[in-house]
């Protein structure tokens, strides 16, 4: 079968009609987190399983990530499978249709098959929402150029791709890739050989054989009863023997329920190892984000004080008389021309006062100088005539008329402005604002510069918060560590898991200890059987059937063996072609997968040159390791025709790789199926001009395209993107779409 296209309207992130046309080859979907990648793997197993991956453990034991019915869920989410802004958009009473449209062709006949899912929700209220109790599933069968429905679209699809092939074909990240493939359990391969080859109808050859030689056998007992002299040591023997079979059932059985119970121990204790790691990682991955958390608010309270700060600094720091030094610079002009006028009229002052005080003191033509007159006038006596003059006298009064009449006059000087001291303490705070507006063009560059960086390092901590939430959400999926778990709770439940181990360890070598003694207890009484045989009257054909039939046995088992470990060497080449090719590229030692025989089964495990198993392995090595196993198990069946015949389809399969390897990843995987949907987020940078957006590497697509084309394939890229304006922080205003991309 072939996915020829895929509609989704108004299905979880996805508004409106949404289609993406498939092909043979390689069709790779890019899509950062959140940006609707699992959304997209979702709608593909809503139409084939009737249900999406459900995230968190359910109640009765369910863990996280299995498939969640429709129906299943609880009335009031379900809803939520409806796109949010579909919901919020409509009319109180309207309904909202949410629905996946596949269109698919058969291999048989080239028959062409479309099936539509859906499911009705009514909006309520402006908050409440009813859906159907289960979606509805319908089939149509192209017939020459339209769609006739079918009567049976359920069985149609499973008929398309039975179950036990899809759940190798269809998985969806680690966790997904961690239930197909137990590499410490010895059954896993078993199961796998067993549901995709025919190694089990050996089975049916040895029960077969087993009864005809159980038949024989009692033939041959019952003969021996017959001779008298063997009869009573016969049945003693077949009651020591039925005694023994019996013993050696039960313990085999208590042994084999111990080695399920010891192979699961330490499959808890290997997972709960991991999830150790995980919670480690996901714990420190916590404190990163909350320190960087706690930077990214004092940056963006420094960008708010710093936008608040600008209209107060306008005064506080004088920023408002930026480029107002030329009118200092102007009053300092006019400031010196005053001082200059001041002291030249000052100056002009003092002389005018020098000159009166030195007319003063001067004696005036023909007359005595005041001061003689003054002291003539003291002395009653006339220093000119040298005559007394005494007051009251004629003389007297002539003098002193003289003082009045030869009294010279005073120039009166106005006093100057005073101003000086208002124009000094002027020019002293103009100095001081030419300074700060000089100031204020470096402050302001600077305080620009500071938002400019700060607004940076803000890009930054949200580039590096989405990095660490994205890993964080990755190591919580991949792992099933929730998000708080402490690495110490993951330590107590590893001791728990050890001691668990060690108890059904003990048991499987204490049954097998007692399988051993009972099993060497029942070989002396078959040898005491032949002893009873030699010379008796037993009819000698009895004796060569049994012996006849007991070699068919041991050889249909001895058989059934070697076609096994054929289909196990087969698998274990196909599986290192498979990984290889994943890893050779990225020049790291990566070792080779042996499939290694232990206690009745077949444990894989990475051996390096020297056949040592490798140690500390890491999760992207483990990967790569299960991924090449799974991988081994569709293609190395020919004979069913898998890898050709039905589509791989997978999200997140790389979320532990790098570049290089996801490469090899998705060359192997355009080499080895007819078609392949793998759903991925490598190959998306950062957009450097818009906060939150990707844009895609065209250097390594057309690496990648150069990597299928060379397998003879093609390859059809698109891209899951976000509107300019939406974020996936609001669901009620996104509606992800997907483009087409040339590569």
């Amino acid at each position: 079968m072939r996915l020829l296209n895929i509609t989704l309207c108004n299905f979880l992130c996805y508004y409106d009609n949404n289609k993406l046309e498939f092909s043979d080859g390689l069709n790779l979907v890019l899509g950062a987190n959140g940006y609707g990648k699992s959304k997209l793997y979702d709608a593909i197993q809503w139409i084939f399983k009737d249900g999406i991956t459900d995230d968190k453990p359910r109640a009765g034991g369910i863990p996280a990530n299995t498939v969640r019915k429709t129906s299943d869920m609880r009335p009031e989410i379900r809803h939520t499978l409806a796109n949010e802004r579909a919901l919020a958009e409509a009319e109180i009473g309207s309904k909202v249709l949410c629905e996946v449209c596949i269109e698919i062709e058969s291999g048989h006949q080239d028959e062409s098959y479309r099936f539509v899912r859906r499911l009705s929700v009514t909006k309520t209220g402006a908050n409440d929402f009813k859906a159907d109790s289960e979606s509805l599933l319908e089939g149509y069968r192209k017939a020459v150029n339209h769609f006739k429905p079918v009567s049976n679209p359920v069985e149609l699809l499973a008929q398309l791709i039975p179950g036990d092939i899809q759940r190798y074909v269809w998985f969806q990240g680690e966790r997904g890739i961690n239930s197909l493939i137990d590499t410490s359990s010895r059954d896993s391969l078993k199961q796998v050989v067993n549901q995709l080859s025919d190694v089990e109808k050996w089975d049916r050859f040895i029960e077969v054989a087993q009864a005809a030689y159980t038949t024989a056998d009692n033939e041959l007992k019952q003969a021996l009863k017959t001779d008298t002299t063997r009869k009573q040591k016969t049945e003693t023997l077949q009651h020591q023997q039925l005694d023994v079979q019996t013993k050696l059932t039960v313990v085999e059985t208590k042994m084999d329920e111990a080695k399920q119970n010891r192979d699961g121990a330490s499959e808890k204790l290997d997972g709960i190892i991991s999830q150790l790691t995980s919670a480690t990682k996901i714990q420190a991955l916590e404190k990163e984000r909350q320190h960087r958390e706690r930077e990214l608010g004092q940056v963006r309270a420094r960008i708010d004080d710093l936008k608040l700060g600008f209209a107060k600094r306008l005064f506080t720091d004088n920023w408002l008389i930026m480029g107002a030094e030329d009118l200092v610079d102007e009053f300092e002009e006019k400031y010196d021309a005053y001082s200059s006028f001041a002291l030249a009229r000052e100056a002009k002052h003092q002389a005018t006062l020098a000159q009166s005080e030195q007319e003063q003191t001067r004696l005036p033509k023909g007359i005595p100088d005041g001061v003689h007159v003054k002291d003539m006038l003291q002395k009653q006596h006339c220093l000119v005539c040298n005559r007394p003059a005494l007051k009251g006298t004629s003389e007297y009064i002539a003098i002193e008329s003289l003082l009045v009449q030869n009294e010279p006059k005073k120039t009166k000087l106005l006093p100057l402005p005073s101003i000086e001291l208002d124009l000094r303490e002027m020019y002293r705070h103009g100095i001081k604002m030419r300074e700060k507006a000089t100031r204020a063009n470096d402050e302001i560059a600077a305080a620009y510069v500071e938002q400019k960086q700060l607004e940076a390092q803000k890009l930054l901590l949200q580039e590096e918060l989405e990095r660490i939430i994205g890993e964080t959400e990755t190591e919580t999926v991949n792992s099933g560590v929730v998000a708080n778990g402490t690495a110490g709770s993951v330590v107590l439940s590893i001791e728990s898991a050890k001691r668990e181990l060690e108890r059904y360890s003990g048991l499987v070598e204490r049954y097998s200890q007692e399988s051993a003694a009972l099993t060497e207890t029942l070989k002396t009484v078959k040898e005491e059987f032949g002893k009873l045989t030699q010379g008796s009257d037993v009819d000698p054909k009895l004796l060569e059937k049994r012996k006849m039939l007991s070699d068919l046995r041991e050889l249909t088992e001895l058989t059934k063996k070697a076609q096994y470990k054929k289909l196990i060497s087969h698998l274990e080449d196909t599986a290192n072609q498979h990984y290889s090719s994943i890893n050779k590229r990225t020049g790291a030692v990566y070792g080779q997968i042996r499939f290694v025989y232990e206690a009745g089964g077949y444990i894989p495990e990475i051996q390096d040159d020297a056949g040592t198993p490798m140690q500390n392995l890491n999760t992207s090595q483990v990967s790569s390791f299960k991924l090449a196993i799974i991988m081994a198990i569709v293609t190395a069946n020919r004979n069913r025709g898998v890898a050709k015949n039905y589509p791989l389809i997978t999200d997140a399969p790389t979320s532990d790789f790098d570049a290089v390897k996801t490469r090899g990843f998705l060359a192997e995987a355009a080499k080895a199926f007819g078609q392949s949907i793998v759903i991925i987020k490598d190959f998306l940078d950062e957009d450097p001009n818009e906060e939150g957006r990707y844009v895609v590497d065209s250097e390594k697509l057309a690496l990648v395209k150069a990597d299928v084309e060379a397998q003879g394939k093609k390859l059809k890229v698109y891209q899951l993107v976000i509107p300019p304006g939406q974020s996936n922080q609001n669901r009620k205003n996104l509606s992800v779409q997907i483009t087409r991309l040339a590569v």
